[in-house]
Formats: C-alpha cells, sequence, structure tokens
C-alpha cells in the first residue's frame, strides 16, 4: 500500500470573519463620536461667538423648543 501526500493549496484557511466584524464596528463607533465631538465644537464656537458679539446664545435644542412653542401658540 503506498500512501500520496499531495500538498493542499492554500491548506491554511484563516477565519478573518471575526477581526472584520471587529474593524467595522469600531470604525462605526468611532466616526459616531467624530461627529459628536465636531457637533460640540460647533456649539462651543456658536456658544463663544455670541459672547463675544454681546448676543444672548440659545443652545440649538432650546432654540428649537423655543420655535415649536411659537408655531403651538401661532395656531389658531
Amino acid at each position: 500500500m503506498s500512501t500520496i501526500i499531495v500538498p493542499a493549496v492554500n491548506s491554511i484557511a484563516i477565519d478573518n470573519r471575526r477581526a472584520v466584524q471587529f474593524m467595522a464596528a469600531f470604525f462605526v463607533a468611532l466616526l459616531r463620536q467624530v461627529r459628536i465631538a465636531i457637533h460640540t465644537v460647533g456649539d462651543f464656537m456658536e456658544h463663544r461667538f455670541a459672547e463675544f458679539a454681546g448676543a444672548p446664545y440659545e443652545s440649538p435644542t432650546g432654540r428649537q423648543q423655543w420655535e415649536d412653542l411659537w408655531e403651538t401658540e401661532a395656531e389658531p
């Protein structure tokens, strides 16, 4: 009886799906944090500019609440 040994093509198979999923989740979380940071810096700059200009500053959420209140009071 003779044994034939044939080298397999790509004999070492690496399952890198977990690493790819981790990297995708990491980049999604990183991009979300970058968006939050950009938004925070923009709000900070608006606030500082309003102080510099001597104008009253309202945060975007406060402004939205006032606009909603204005619209509900304006309706007959």
